[in-house]
């Protein structure tokens, strides 16, 4: 009897409780996207990749959190499939630029990173805090797309300023010209690799 029950109970584990069926699903993630989607109210162009376009860990982390910890406390469902797929439903919501099932890929292909485990947690406290009453208006989601933002901002402009400085070291002929690449010389007025000088007769 009692190997019976676990097997039913580590079947809830890997699948979901037998009642969630696909009605459940659909408005389970629509109320949960809902939820979140009143953290990016401020942020109308909130995207979740970086600038190099790779997906933003800790803010996909802190969805699943979420997510998970929305399903334990309406459903008592731990952490299974079915949350990450309710998870990747949620995100296609949110920031429609990826399908669901390319949110669940990438989750589960991620599970133990550090930055998406502390999203994880992130997103798990503030559910709970927003049970008990003691942080109305989650904000962690919000939080984790200003951080990847101003990280995105920062390396571009430190990106910027050091072109710019090879740039005018160049223009002082302290450096070749080529290490900005074939066309530099042609770009800036002086001869480079695709426009030799003329040789003088």
């Amino acid at each position: 009897m009692g190997s019976n029950v676990w097997g039913v109970k580590m079947l809830g584990m890997l699948w979901g409780a037998p009642n969630l069926d696909d009605r459940t699903k659909a408005r389970l993630k629509n109320r949960i996207a809902n939820l979140l989607h009143d953290q990016l109210s401020i942020l109308p162009d909130a995207a979740i990749e970086d600038s190099s376009g790779d997906l933003n860990r800790k803010a996909v982390g802190y969805v699943y959190g979420y997510v998970n910890a929305y399903l334990k406390a309406r459903h008592d469902l731990e952490p299974s499939y079915v949350c990450v797929a309710i998870t990747s439903e949620v995100l296609a919501i949110l920031f429609p630029r990826h399908n669901a099932a390319e949110y669940s890929q990438f989750l589960m292909r991620n599970m133990n990173d550090r930055l998406l485990e502390s999203g994880k947690k992130a997103g798990d406290r503030e559910f709970q805090d927003y049970l008990d009453g003691s942080n109305a208006v989650p904000v962690g989601l919000a939080r984790n797309i200003l951080e990847a933002e101003k990280v995105n901002a920062v390396r571009a402009y430190f990106s910027c300023r050091y072109t710019l400085s090879r740039l005018a070291v160049c223009s002082m002929g302290l450096l070749p010209l080529t290490l900005l690449g074939p066309d530099a010389g042609y770009r800036h007025g002086r001869a480079g690799p695709s426009m030799p000088q003329a040789k003088k007769s």
